[in-house]
């Protein structure tokens, strides 16, 4: 069996963590622990039915500074690298850069941009969530990995990513998930843009990416 992180693969020899720099193929073969931050295989918070799958890295390198809490309410929560989530979150997953947060004092949301991935500035294909009021929204924007100034083919940065989110969806709040090739949608029923896989909207020359966590709603028939 393989094992996958975000974008390497533990069995390999070579394992390099370039989102949780300094994180060992060792610790990445560890059971998750929450004594133990860079256990597992992931590299950002996901709780599943109450129990951590993965925890927050405290290392240099991608740092994953929100949360989408998926309990009802659903709502996103300020995390500090290798933060936890308070007791009793059953269904949670973090993610980075932040992209919108919510004002109380003036009653008003607002772009702001939090975390230190380096791809905050690049332009490619793009995925987030975000809330307005009750409504729970996923977007995802299409483009092509490894452009880093702006060309239409290329698709959008994190800063675009939540002035769109702001301005257009008129959203409270919202988070990045990921962009470039670990970006994907997918949608019963619905045309894609990868030959052969209906229903997948990612990067149009590259098939979709073998990911450790993602948000996955069903509708009742």
């Amino acid at each position: 069996m393989k094992y996958y992180r975000y974008f390497f693969e533990v069995n390999r020899g070579d394992f390099f963590d370039d989102v949780c720099f300094g994180k060992f193929r060792k610790e990445a073969l560890r059971n998750v622990s929450l004594d133990d931050p860079n256990a597992g295989i992931g590299d950002s918070l996901t709780i599943i039915a109450g129990e951590y799958a993965s925890s927050n890295c405290d290392k240099i390198g991608n740092s994953k500074p929100v949360a989408a809490v998926l309990d009802f309410p659903p709502r996103f929560v300020q995390l500090e690298r290798a933060g936890r989530l308070p007791m009793g979150v059953q269904w949670a997953i973090g993610a980075g850069p932040n992209l919108v947060s919510y004002d109380a004092a003036k009653n008003a949301s607002f772009v702001d941009i939090q975390g230190d991935n380096v791809n905050i500035v690049e332009h490619a294909s793009n995925t987030g969530l975000a809330l307005r009021g009750a409504e729970f929204m996923l977007v995802t924007f299409d483009g092509e990995d490894g452009c880093t100034e702006y060309k239409p083919t290329c698709g959008i940065n994190s800063h675009q990513f939540a002035a769109f989110l702001l301005d257009h969806l008129d959203v409270h709040t919202a988070m990045e998930m990921d962009q470039g090739g670990s970006t994907a949608m997918w949608v019963r029923g619905q045309p894609g843009t990868v030959p052969g896989e209906p229903g997948i909207v990612s990067n149009p020359n590259n098939a979709e990416r073998q990911l450790f966590n993602g948000v996955f709603i069903g509708v009742p028939r």
